[in-house]
């Protein structure tokens, strides 16, 4: 197939990360959601990737498609809110011994309480009830 050198093409460029992350010392970890975005460009023009810094990402920072610095005369075609990359911190796994000296191994019982909590709501709801029943027999009469 052959192209001219003027026409311009749709392609997908590969995202290159560079650096260290601030967020990396803070206990961070970067994650590359999607390595390559979608660029529109002349033939010549195409790059081999796009350069992404990390250097300035702290913990909870993203990078988006619309964050990405395009070369001269390339137009980005991908979703401009795409997530590209961001930085988190890892959750600590916990042994079944360390969960159960924080949080009691089975859960407590309260019986008086859900007692007098029936109790009041059977009360409460039979009332309702009892004021129904007479409009609809003063219904039947009227009729």
């Amino acid at each position: 197939m052959r192209v001219s050198a003027t026409e311009t093409v749709k392609v997908e460029v590969p995202l290159e990360v560079k650096g260290t992350a601030k967020g990396a010392a803070e206990g961070g970890v970067i994650t590359v959601h999607f390595n390559k975005v979608e660029v529109e460009c002349r033939v010549i023009a195409i790059p081999e990737s796009i350069v992404v810094s990390v250097k300035e990402v702290g913990v909870d920072d993203t990078i988006h498609a619309r964050d990405l610095v395009m070369p001269e005369g390339v137009k980005l075609m991908s979703d401009p809110t795409m997530l590209l990359i961001s930085c988190s911190v890892v959750a600590e796994i916990k042994t079944t011994e360390e969960l159960e000296a924080v949080a009691p191994a089975s859960p407590e019982v309260i019986t008086e309480k859900k007692v007098e909590e029936e109790g009041e709501a059977a009360e409460g709801a039979a009332k309702p009830e009892k004021a129904a029943k007479p409009e609809k027999k003063a219904e039947k009469k009227a009729e």
